[in-house]
């Protein structure tokens, strides 16, 4: 029987010599502390467990003896981290709105000094702050959180790496032998999650950033990863915009990308950039029509209800979303996950902070 992709991920964050420390910013949730307490007992990480003060607390049996269980004020350098985001954000602030030549009243500026702290506060961002503090690899959120807040969090608190300018994300998509007629294989779904109507300049910043998550997350025998920037239409055979968006960035990727150490292309529709036989037939030449594993969508819209057509028609497994251009890693999980799910994003997340 083959080894899943959850499988890999999980086995991979294991070996890692030195286990990497991971914060979950949701220990009132049932599900977050069965999670916490499974891929600590599995020896995934060093798992961190943030709780509300005000909120009833479960606590499945063996979990106070291998995860560390705290409230925010129970940190030790509490009062500091949150003292220096809030002086973060006041200095951020004062930097925009003067290169904007506006001022702010001494009131509007102490309300918004208390809204940050409030924030600061929060097991949401001060799982975050831990992370940008060093005291953490990485963050998972998102079980009780909308990916909205979760997301906003995380650029707050962590930001954007060096030369990053768009925050994206992508899914980890496993799909099983009994799925269609292609037989088992992984694949990177991007960007599902987080941009909506990317720009070609973000669609770059997107392609590259999938490419390189592939190569830790993809099996060894799909490297170099195989990149296809998806369309309605193939090579140019529709002369509509939202094409030559596509065809935009895939030459200026190229023009980026001397080194083979991935294959891009487009505009592909899918079935060319997957199936084999169609991929010869619309592109011939193409060193990925016909078995890319990495799929760029064209827009949020596409990319959302492509990953969810793959999981409930396809059987698809979906891990993430996984956020992509971070100072350090902090990830998303969708409202609906299992306990399962959420051990999956937190041994991804341990292998990012291990790769950081």
């Amino acid at each position: 029987m083959s080894t899943s992709a959850a499988e890999r991920i999980r086995q991979k964050a294991i070996d890692d010599p030195k286990k990497q420390r991971v914060v979950l910013a949701e220990g009132s949730d049932p599900r977050v502390c069965n999670a916490a307490l499974a891929a600590s007992k599995a020896s995934i990480a060093d798992i961190v467990l943030l709780r509300s003060e005000d909120m009833a607390f479960p606590s499945p049996s063996g979990l106070h003896d291998c995860v560390n269980v705290l409230t925010p004020r129970d940190h030790p350098n509490f009062e500091q981290i949150c003292s220096e985001y809030c002086d973060r954000r006041s200095t951020a602030r004062a930097r925009k709105t003067q290169s904007r030549g506006v001022v702010v009243s001494n009131n509007v500026a102490l309300e918004m000094q208390k809204a940050d702290m409030e924030d600061a506060k929060s097991p949401l961002f001060f799982a975050n702050l831990l992370v940008q503090d060093g005291a953490a690899g990485g963050s998972v959120a998102g079980a009780a959180h909308s990916s909205g807040n979760t997301v906003s969090s995380a650029l707050r608190c962590i930001g954007l790496a060096d030369g990053v300018g768009t925050l994206s994300s992508f899914f980890i998509m496993d799909f099983p032998g009994t799925s269609g007629t292609l037989g088992p294989r992984t694949m990177i779904f991007a960007d599902c999650c987080v941009v909506v109507e990317p720009t070609s300049d973000q669609l770059v910043e997107i392609a590259l950033a999938a490419a390189s998550a592939s190569r830790d997350f993809l099996p060894a025998e799909d490297h170099p990863p195989r990149v296809a920037l998806l369309s309605f239409s193939t090579k140019g055979s529709s002369a509509a915009p939202q094409g030559q968006k596509v065809q935009k960035a895939v030459a200026e990727i190229h023009r980026r990308c001397a080194a083979p150490w991935a294959s891009f292309d487009g505009d592909l529709q899918l079935d060319a950039a997957i199936v084999p036989d169609i991929g010869a037939q619309k592109a011939p030449g193409s060193t990925v029509a016909g078995s890319a594993n990495v799929l760029v969508f064209p827009s949020l819209e596409a990319g959302n209800i492509g990953y969810k057509i793959a999981e409930r028609f396809g059987g698809a497994t979906a891990i993430g979303p996984i956020l992509m251009g971070l100072k350090a890693p902090a990830n998303d999980l969708s409202r609906g996950c299992s306990i399962d799910d959420i051990v999956d994003v937190i041994a991804v997340t341990a292998i990012q902070a291990s790769l950081t």
